[in-house]
């Protein structure tokens, strides 16, 4: 059976194939298979100011996360040491050395980071381990280091204690997907 309707705003003549009719309740409906639509609104006006944004979010993104990674890896080497040690000597001996360390590696690279980069590194850290940077350094250094480091972040804008959502930092969590890092 063939159905043929004609539209007033085409030009065409539309045809469908009826493929059963099904009576509900004593009506009786037709039922037919429809081609696929594809719906194509009005293309969205380029924003070449949120287009620089994006960039430099992504460019900020693919400086921090390595370090954010690594700071995961390392603070999860540093936490299986530490519980194979008994003595509390040997275990301050050891993070004084694993800092020392670290700094020695990464303090002149941590320095070079924009203001937005290290922002995002704060939050990325909590992304990758779990914990706030504030709660890594009380951790690990005391709670009045980390108060002095909380402070000092503050004068340039930052909170240590930030914490990452996926669904607030939506664009950081699709960057972190499209390039792979996940």
């Amino acid at each position: 059976m063939l159905i043929s309707h004609q539209s007033h705003a085409q030009v065409d003549t539309v045809r469908y194939n009826v493929l059963r009719r099904q009576i509900v309740d004593g009506d009786t409906f037709l039922v037919v298979n429809l081609r696929e639509v594809e719906k194509k609104g009005k293309k969205r006006k380029r924003n070449i100011d949120d287009e620089k944004r994006f960039a430099k979010l992504v460019r900020d993104v693919k400086r921090a996360l390595p370090y954010a990674k690594l700071a995961a890896f390392r603070m999860q080497l540093i936490e299986q040491n530490l519980a194979q040690m008994t003595d509390e000597e040997m275990k301050k001996a050891y993070l004084k050395k694993a800092e020392a360390g670290l700094k020695k590696q990464f303090e002149e690279q941590l320095k070079n980071l924009t203001m937005d980069q290290g922002h995002i590194l704060v939050k990325l850290i909590y992304r990758e381990t779990g914990k706030t940077t504030f709660s890594i350094i009380k951790q690990y250094q005391g709670g009045a280091k980390a108060f002095m480091w909380s402070n000092f972040g503050k004068v340039y804008g930052h909170n240590l204690k930030d914490e990452y959502d996926p669904a607030e930092e939506y664009e950081i969590e699709f960057i972190i997907k499209k390039l792979g890092f996940d």
